[in-house]
């Protein structure tokens, strides 16, 4: 019990050095905004100043740039996950998959299908497959920068042909607000930021350059997901993969995710008390870690504390109201509703509303890109069911 106070405490201490470095970065961006808007919008404001004042007017062309505003977005995003496929070609890695938003295309068999996956606070992500290590290296820096540059270079292009042709009226703002948003997401991809949940390209270059460790990682990231696109397991992976490590040695984000991954292929082991027990240390522990991957674990020591524990008091100490407000936020995936399965039947026992998580699961699972992973997920889901039977006997 101690232990799991002393690792949450921890956890509350390093969530408010993260929040700091967000409210900077918000401060920042707040003010490039403004610039913008005073920069782009001035003309507007003239215009309307020398007018009589009309509501309709001001408010259909903030609705008009919100709009533009969107639609750029849209574009960039595609842009610059397109800029990561093409720069990962060219510098030796192969298709995996595609998203923009919730729709994802991937390479099952030789064939590229789409499927349905998101993830809350990323718009899109293109996974590639990796060259071989040689000599412990791989190619990095134009894949992960990839994104970045491909805005960049839109953008910059854009302005051109406004300066250039000189459009007024509707092609005009159209081209000042998407090179607006272009920058503006290439400064956000760019300068290294962890945001306390989510790490940006900027991040990763930085993280992956600072050791042959931080490299293996990467390397070993992105292997993963290839070898998980060819329907295999964590369980059915070489176990050397899963390189242990030491506390001071997990002081970069990108090498932790071994550890990260190795929990997870306990869990697909059914190693449960092993795969606890790690748990509690990473996150008991000084070390670096993605927002999202301390997330993800939480609740999979969430769920391995309902296993294991009727002690309410323990599970509330893990059942907080930040991890309720992450897991609505992630909604969608299946670690998520497998866990809220196993709480409503092992905590709440309504077993009308497991059956609403289970029908919730299944629909989930059937467009889900992939379906070892489904098995585990259903696996554990069983788990539960099985205890829960067990616990009414």
């Amino acid at each position: 019990m101690e232990k799991q106070k002393k690792f949450v405490d921890e956890l509350d201490k390093k969530k408010k050095d993260k929040k700091k470095i967000t409210i900077y970065v918000i401060i920042f961006m707040a003010v490039l905004a403004a610039f913008f808007g005073g920069f782009f919008g001035a003309p507007y404001i003239g215009v309307l100043l020398n007018q009589p004042i009309n509501m309709v007017r001001v408010l259909f062309y903030l609705a008009f740039t919100v709009f533009i505003c969107y639609c750029a977005a849209i574009f960039h995003v595609v842009l610059h996950e397109a800029g990561h496929l093409i720069f990962g070609l060219i510098t030796g890695y192969q298709f995996i998959s595609f998203r923009i938003f919730s729709y994802i295309w991937i390479k099952e068999e030789g064939k590229i299908t789409r499927k349905r996956f998101s993830l809350a606070g990323t718009g899109g992500q293109c996974i590639m497959s990796p060259p071989p290590l040689k000599e412990g290296k791989i190619p990095y820096l134009w894949y992960n920068l990839g994104g970045v540059l491909a805005n960049v270079f839109v953008s910059l292009l854009l302005m051109f042909f406004y300066y250039y042709f000189k459009p007024r009226g509707f092609w005009g703002e159209v081209l000042l607000l998407t090179f607006m948003v272009g920058f503006i997401l290439a400064l956000l991809n760019g300068i290294p930021l962890n945001n306390g949940e989510l790490l940006n390209d900027g991040y990763n270059i930085v993280a992956i350059g600072r050791s042959s460790m931080s490299m293996y990682a990467f390397w070993l990231q992105l292997k993963i997901m290839e070898e998980m696109a060819k329907k295999k397991r964590l369980k059915d992976l070489p176990k050397d993969w899963f390189i242990s490590l030491k506390e001071e040695e997990m002081n970069n984000v990108m090498v932790t995710t071994i550890s990260v991954f190795a929990c997870n292929r306990l869990l697909d082991l059914k190693e449960m008390e092993q795969t606890k027990e790690k748990i509690e240390y990473l996150l008991g522990a000084n070390i670096k870690m993605a927002g999202i991957h301390k997330i993800l674990l939480k609740i999979d020591l969430l769920y391995l504390t309902l296993i294991f524990s009727h002690n309410q008091e323990e599970i509330s100490r893990i059942y907080t109201k930040e991890l309720k407000k992450y897991m609505k936020q992630l909604h969608s995936l299946l670690p998520v509703m497998r866990t809220e399965y196993a709480y409503a039947l092992l905590i709440d026992k309504d077993l009308q509303k497991a059956e609403k998580m289970k029908e919730r699961f299944e629909k989930a699972a059937s467009k889900y890109p992939y379906p070892q992973e489904v098995l585990g997920e259903r696996e554990l889901m069983e788990e539960a069911e099985a205890l829960y039977h067990k616990r009414e006997e």
